[in-house]
């Protein structure tokens, strides 16, 4: 009866490992991910990826000075991204190789969930760091063409 106890503790234990890492991957590519945050996130509304900023130039009227600052911190921030993706893949395949086991060791498991989350902060971090140099970047005007033409991009595509 004890053994059986403790093996359906150990499958729950799994279960839990396993529903996190399926969660972790199905967030997908980390570098992708990372410039684009899903819509409706918390605090999308007051940022804008490099890449809408780019294809928005010349709507701004943005200076060769804003445009050499958000290229080169869009330049960083992806290397930043491909950097993070490789740790985080490696270390999601120490964790696949930790829960295949037949005998799952619970604290490794923890230990590389927490280098996982750790990852995956950095990719946050970088992310609003990133979307605070290109927001600062800007004047308040080319902000506020910025937000309406993001209003004007979301009302067509609810259409």
């Amino acid at each position: 009866m004890q053994t059986n106890v403790r093996k359906d503790t150990m499958k729950g234990f799994m279960k839990r490992i396993v529903w996190t890492l399926g969660l972790l991957l199905s967030m997908g590519n980390a570098a992708a991910w990372a410039q684009k945050p899903a819509d409706g996130g918390p605090l999308e509304r007051f940022f804008f990826d490099p890449e809408f900023v780019m294809q928005n130039q010349r709507h701004l009227d943005l200076t060769e000075a804003q445009r050499e600052t958000i290229k080169k911190e869009a330049v960083a921030a992806q290397t930043r991204f491909i950097a993070l993706q490789w740790d985080l893949e490696e270390a999601m395949q120490r964790m696949k190789d930790i829960v295949e086991e037949e005998r799952i060791d619970e604290a490794a498991a923890l230990e590389e969930l927490d280098r996982i989350l750790d990852l995956e902060r950095e990719v946050k971090r970088t992310q609003l760091v990133l979307g605070i140099r290109i927001r600062n970047a800007l004047t308040p005007e080319q902000r506020r063409t910025l937000f309406r033409l993001r209003r004007a991009r979301q009302e067509r595509r609810e259409r």
